[in-house]
């Protein structure tokens, strides 16, 4: 009995999640980056996946990496060889120690040559000519603009102007700012703008040739500040805003987008930048979950009181993520969202959430969220009249239908092996039973023949010569 206890407690350590063992490991020192701006934060481009969070969601104001969704806005809608006409509306506001390039009305540029001066010297006059270009009137873009970034998702910003000079009702946070960046990284023409370092603009009708350098220096060789894994970024500052930049890099195979709102000083932006980037590049390992991991889901679709189909969900490809180097890929577990049933006509969608265990607070422990496939089949399915289960949090190995065979495997192994000891004790007891009933049928056997023995002597009465007297 000793040996199958320390066969069961064996089992037991060999098929419990590792994830637990795991999640006492990444309780490591972490160490802060110490970071000097006052929100920040650190994104995968390609999915969107947060690394880092110092208060991203916090209002802040934007400053000039407004200009950011302003040069996609244009983008969207303008031609590069188009000619832009500066009108005296697009000056009016623009104050001599704002930043500017002298743009006169009635002067006349391309649409491209007005980009390069939107993004390098941060040219607020340009972006006020190139919004009425677009719009007919600045007002009209910034509309352009808030419905641009809701369709984005930045879903807590909004804009009034351009440029990003300071308006108490233009505003944003460090992850819609990386949200817009994300999505401007995906126009080819916009990364073009973005990761100039220098630009010289033509000569213009009013104008001569006019050179540019780009204000984010770790886009530029000569600066103290230069980082060649960066490859594009838009800096900003007001009084009310403090320095404001955005920034994407890429080291190897990885891309990642960096936003810092609210530095003290100029400084701050390129130091607190490089601190995450050399985190984001050194402290991840990249991991791709199977996507069997995400399939198997299906829930009733109704029509009325009548299951007509059903919609399986699943995932069409692996799922990459980014773990912090002191997890490992057991820890990740994977929640579906409560089953419930869809009727005809309503969206059928399903969202997974991928987690790990807490490192630290500026460490988000939700991975990713993931929007799964849906395959509806609306032929009528009597055989789904019981409702889908729902389906618990559980760490990924164990939602691997191999590993679930084992575990069955080996708690059947455990029972088999119970079993066996069990029907070997019932057989001995059986024996020793039945042995013992034999010797006590002998014993009553011997005892009868004793007895029998005793009772069938003679008497002394009816033996011996004597005779009966007859009266």
């Amino acid at each position: 009995m000793r040996k199958l206890i320390g066969l069961f407690c064996a089992l037991l350590l060999l098929i419990s999640p590792a994830g637990t063992l795991n999640a006492w490991a990444a309780e490591k020192d972490f160490e802060e980056l110490d970071l000097k701006s006052q929100t920040a934060v650190l994104m995968d481009l390609d999915t969107g996946q947060v690394l880092y969070n110092k208060d991203m969601n916090r209002r802040v104001y934007p400053a000039s990496t407004t200009k950011v969704l302003t040069a996609l806005v244009v983008l969207e809608n303008a031609n590069p060889d188009e000619i832009v006409t500066v009108h005296q509306t697009a000056l009016e506001d623009i104050t001599w120690d704002s930043s500017h390039i002298a743009l006169t009305d009635g002067e006349q540029f391309t649409v491209d040559n007005g980009l390069y001066a939107l993004m390098l010297p941060s040219a607020n006059d340009a972006a006020n000519a190139l919004a009425e270009h677009v719009a007919g009137s600045q007002e009209t873009f910034a509309e352009m603009l808030n419905e641009r970034a809701r369709e984005i998702g930045a879903l807590h910003t909004h804009f009034t102007n351009a440029h990003g000079l300071h308006d108490d009702n233009h505003y944003t946070t460090a992850y819609d700012m990386a949200l817009i960046t994300r999505a401007a990284m995906e126009n080819e023409m916009f990364r073009v703008y973005f990761g100039a370092a220098r630009y010289t603009m033509p000569a213009t009708n009013k104008n001569e040739e006019r050179p540019f350098t780009n204000y984010q220096y770790q886009l530029v060789k000569e600066t103290g500040y230069y980082d060649p894994r960066v490859v594009g970024g838009k800096i900003g500052y007001t009084e009310e805003a403090q320095h404001t930049m955005t920034t994407v890099a890429k080291y190897g195979d990885r891309t990642l987008i960096c936003t810092v709102m609210g530095s003290p000083k100029r400084g701050d932006k390129f130091d607190d930048t490089e601190k995450l980037l050399d985190f984001g590049f050194g402290e991840f390992s990249s991991y791709s979950i199977p996507r069997e991991n995400f399939s198997g889901l299906q829930v009733p679709v109704m029509d009325g009181e009548q299951v007509v189909g059903s919609a399986t969900f699943y995932a069409d490809s692996d799922v990459p993520v980014l773990l912090y180097n002191s997890l490992s890929p057991e820890d990740i577990s994977i929640t579906f969202p409560k089953p419930q049933v869809f009727t005809v006509n309503s969206p059928m969608e399903c969202r997974v959430t991928i987690a790990a265990p807490s490192i630290s607070d500026v460490i988000p422990t939700v991975l990713r969220e993931v929007d799964l496939v849906a395959d509806v089949n609306l032929s009528v399915v009597s055989a789904m009249s019981q409702k889908v289960e729902d389906q618990p949090s559980s760490p990924l190995a164990m939602e691997n239908r191999t590993v679930k065979r084992v575990v069955l495997a080996a708690v059947g192994l455990i029972c088999l092996i119970g079993l066996l000891f069990a029907y070997r004790e019932y057989k001995i007891r059986k024996k020793r039973k039945a042995r013992l009933n034999r010797l006590a049928q002998k014993r009553r056997e011997a005892e009868q023949r004793a007895t029998y023995q005793y009772y069938s002597l003679p008497s002394r009465s009816s033996s011996g010569t004597g005779r009966t007297k007859i009266g």
